[in-house]
């Protein structure tokens, strides 16, 4: 069969660039560390891979929202706690102003206190977050939560009920937000007092004044269980997000688990790929370089030395046990070289004719009849035509 000089350079380009090309692949492999760079590698595995990284994805988005609304809820909690420190203190302020032995001196003394009382109770209401909004506002964000209203001289609540939901798992969902509905009551018996307390004759075992205070008091009680029932409701929620978080984790290290099972490269079986097909390059190359070096003058030539070199190979030498010397005589020289040209061979020297007399003597029975006799030539003789008469006696 005849194969042309393209079609050889054909072949074996392709044979270079498939090798070439899964050594790429292998090395890739190795770099990333996944068995599976294109779906068509495994189309099964790869709808499963997709399929668990969809999921590890989602599950790692409900854990970011399950951080966040931990987060907040965390700092709400911190918020709350302060109103309840706050309103703890105040209520003890009261108890102390509704003793009868307290001058009006020593009333008029409690305003001040009652009055940063107010403003922090007010402050920690309308509490902001980095963003900006509102967080005790329901879902009015953009809306302070209590407003002092000049016209009626009374602070009322601005804000909404409303729960800003969020979702933390597959149909799950978790309240971010607080409000402080009924606060503006306590801040609005707390101006009372403080106006009760300010007047110049105040008197401690007056009806009205002990009123006032005995008023506000329950005001105390009230925004106290409201305040801490919200800081209860969010460590409860914290709980709950807790166990849910838990769950989530549990999922997603199950799904990694079984990402790297079915994704994950076998660096052992890979680098002996890698191996094979690296020296199934060399080997291409070396066979292009070897074909691309014959031409049909080489072929002849060779085949001429092959045919007509009358030298034989060189005879090597026994192999010798290692750490010794070959042996004196070990080593068989080749034989002299024997010349091409043509010798002359010697021919065998040819029988000379009979003696004429042979005929007669045999025929008359007589051996004595000739007295002469020929003698035939040695072989190893040099003589062509060596024969001599002898005489019998």
């Amino acid at each position: 069969m005849r194969i042309a000089t393209s079609q050889y350079q054909a072949m074996m380009t392709q044979s270079l660039q498939t090798n070439q090309e899964r050594i790429t692949y292998v090395t890739q492999q190795m770099a990333n560390g996944n068995r599976i760079q294109l779906p068509s590698d495994d189309p099964v595995d790869s709808v499963r891979l997709s399929r668990l990284k969809r999921e590890e994805a989602t599950i790692a988005q409900y854990r970011s929202n399950v951080a966040a609304v931990n987060e907040r809820l965390a700092k709400n909690e911190g918020f709350l706690q302060n109103m309840v420190n706050d309103m703890g203190s105040g209520r003890d302020l009261l108890v102390w102003a509704s003793d009868g032995s307290n001058s009006s001196q020593d009333l008029n003394a409690m305003v001040t206190s009652l009055v940063s009382l107010r403003d922090s109770l007010l402050y920690n209401a309308n509490t902001v977050d980095q963003e900006g909004r509102y967080v005790f506002s329901g879902t009015a964000t953009g809306t302070p939560a209590i407003t002092y209203d000049a016209t009626d001289k009374l602070y009322k609540y601005t804000g909404n009920e409303n729960d800003q939901l969020v979702v933390v798992g597959n149909g799950i969902t978790q309240v971010g937000n607080q409000n402080v509905k009924g606060l503006q009551d306590l801040l609005n018996q707390l101006d009372q007092t403080i106006s009760t307390l300010s007047a110049p004759s105040v008197n401690a075992n007056d009806p009205a004044v002990r009123s006032v205070l005995k008023a506000n008091l329950d005001g105390f009680d009230t925004a106290m269980n409201l305040i801490a029932g919200k800081v209860a409701v969010i460590g409860g929620q914290q709980n709950i997000l807790k166990t849910i978080d838990a769950n989530h984790e549990n999922v997603s290290q199950s799904n990694q688990t079984a990402i790297l099972d079915i994704g994950q490269l076998d660096v052992g079986t890979a680098a002996i790929e890698l191996n094979g097909y690296q020296t199934a390059l060399e080997a291409s190359y070396k066979a292009y370089s070897k074909i691309g070096s014959l031409s049909l003058f080489s072929v002849v030539s060779s085949s001429w030395i092959t045919r007509y070199d009358p030298r034989p190979p060189a005879q090597p030498a026994a192999p010798s046990a290692p750490g010794r010397m070959p042996r004196p005589g070990s080593f068989r020289p080749a034989p002299p070289v024997r010349s091409t040209t043509r010798q002359r061979t010697r021919r065998p020297a040819r029988r000379p004719p009979r003696h004429r007399c042979a005929p007669t003597a045999a025929r008359r029975g007589s051996r004595a009849a000739c007295r002469t006799r020929w003698r035939a030539p040695s072989r190893h003789s040099t003589i062509s035509t060596a024969w001599r008469p002898s005489s019998r006696r």
